[in-house]
């Protein structure tokens, strides 16, 4: 029931029938302030020259503009290298911080999502003042409890809407702490090497041509080693045939 106050009364009785106990009256809901909760999350490829060195550089930064580095590798292998970071930093801060990674190499690919979570955040602030609000009412019940029987059922249903209160501002903690803090995905790979060919100059030269001079007369010589066996049969076949002209003559 509704007092004349303006609050809210409980019925309950005694030996001369029923009473009413006064409420303070239940004050409004405030108003979330204006403005929107948005999640930001984003990913960014960035080719640098020492992945490594920029990973370390890139982790002091997030620090000091207010961010924390959530996940760090390395990896250093033959094709030269490469390093990833899972970094939150203020939602304010994500453009600074995209630009600042075009100071370490060249940002190829960037990708921002955007989720609005406003009418969530809404919705679990208004759920957590209502719990509240029935904390209290349960709470001046119990204080004016009369048996056992009000005052187990009271505290059974305190206990309730406490366990609700607890999971409903875990929830809200942890999406203010998303929109508070956003979450980038950092990519760094090592710029490709070009080949560097070194002039090999007076002496260079003259090792090649030593070594093409030396390769042709192998070549030669292979060459004349495989030839000789057949150059003397055909001398032997020559001397035989030049004899039996002369004999022919003679």
């Amino acid at each position: 029931s509704k007092s004349s106050a303006g609050g809210y009364a409980q019925l309950d009785s005694n030996q001369n029938g029923l009473i009413a106990k006064p409420y303070k009256p239940i004050p409004p809901i405030s108003k979330e302030p204006a403005g929107r909760d948005v999640i930001v999350t984003g990913s960014v490829n960035l080719t640098v020259t020492e992945p490594k060195d920029v990973a370390q550089r890139l982790s002091a930064y997030v620090e000091s503009v207010g961010g924390r580095v959530d996940e760090r590798t390395q990896n250093n292998d033959s094709g030269g290298g490469s390093a990833f970071l899972k970094v939150r930093v203020p939602s304010s801060k994500v453009t600074a911080t995209i630009a600042h990674l075009k100071t370490y190499g060249t940002v190829k690919d960037v990708s921002l999502q955007n989720d609005d979570v406003t009418s969530k955040s809404t919705d679990l602030s208004a759920r957590i003042k209502a719990l509240k609000l029935s904390i209290s009412r349960l709470e001046t019940i119990m204080g004016n409890a009369d048996t056992s029987a009000e005052l187990i059922k009271a505290e059974s249903a305190l206990t309730t809407r406490q366990s609700q209160l607890d999971s409903l501002e875990s929830q809200l903690t942890y999406l203010r702490g998303q929109v508070q803090l956003s979450t980038l995905s950092i990519d760094l790979s090592q710029e490709q090497k070009a080949d560097k060919v070194s002039p090999g100059g007076f002496h260079g030269g003259l090792v090649d041509g030593w070594n093409a001079l030396v390769s042709t007369v192998n070549r030669i010589v292979k060459v004349v080693g495989v030839l000789l066996p057949w150059a003397g049969i055909a001398a032997v076949l020559y001397g035989a045939f030049v004899l039996v002209r002369r004999r022919r003559r003679t």
